[in-house]
């Protein structure tokens, strides 16, 4: 099992257009597709560019495009599609940038957040639900353009 993940992470590190984990900052030079749950962020203070590229899901249902359980992640310049969640974090992190991002209609949920310090800036929601959070304080959520039809933004103690 260790030698397939590590086959996993260098994969997503040499630019393939296929999912893994992220263990260091990385700017996406094609498309990447996936499944259930697509780039797991593997440590703090990982920058993950996707320079106009798209992170793109096979429609799985719960699926995640980027989980992340780590501080000091940024995303940015992603489209993503056809995943339950654009970007989830499964636990509480701090210090969270997500900026100008597509999230299509094929999203259900664009962001779901927890914890201190976000800042979700300039991103496009077309998903029926923008953005959850959850427990979040000190935090930024602005500029953003919620066209889906549904929820723009949740906060939940």
């Amino acid at each position: 099992m260790k030698a397939l993940l590590f086959v996993v992470c260098l994969a997503l590190a040499t630019g393939a257009s296929s999912c893994g984990k992220l263990a260091a900052s990385y700017t996406l030079d094609s498309n990447v597709y996936g499944g259930a749950a697509c780039v797991e962020v593997m440590n703090p203070n990982i920058i993950l560019d996707c320079a106009g590229y798209s992170i793109i899901g096979d429609g799985t249902t719960n699926s995640i495009a980027v989980l992340n359980n780590q501080n000091g992640f940024t995303i940015k310049n992603c489209q993503f599609a056809r995943f339950t969640y654009s970007v989830f974090n499964g636990a509480s992190v701090d210090y969270q940038i997500v900026t100008d991002n597509v999230m299509d209609a094929s999203t259900h949920l664009a962001v779901y957040a927890k914890g201190n310090h976000h800042e979700i800036t300039g991103n496009y929601f077309g998903s029926p639900r923008g953005v959850y959070s959850e427990g979040l304080s000190y935090s930024l959520i602005s500029d953003n353009q919620m066209m889906g039809g549904g929820v723009s933004l949740v906060i939940a103690q």
